[in-house]
């Protein structure tokens, strides 16, 4: 069961930072349809690489700490 959960955790982290390297690659195309809309691009933009950044560094840190209680186990 330990190792079952262990390897979700696993996926999970490569599945957070595959999302924020998807946020990355569709901001300058979701900026481009809001600048048509609205006014607020700066802001937005901000929030946008916000989001990428969280994903990738929660990511990051969930496949650090996995990988580092398989060294520590050893």
């Amino acid at each position: 069961m330990a190792e079952d959960r262990n390897f979700k955790h696993l996926l999970w982290g490569f599945l957070l930072i595959l999302a924020g390297f998807g946020v990355f690659y569709r901001i300058p195309q979701a900026i481009e349809k809001m600048e048509q809309i609205y006014s607020v691009t700066l802001f937005a933009r901000f929030c946008l690489y916000l989001m990428g950044i969280i994903l990738v560094g929660s990511g990051s840190r969930k496949l650090y700490i996995h990988f580092r209680k398989i060294d520590t186990k050893d």
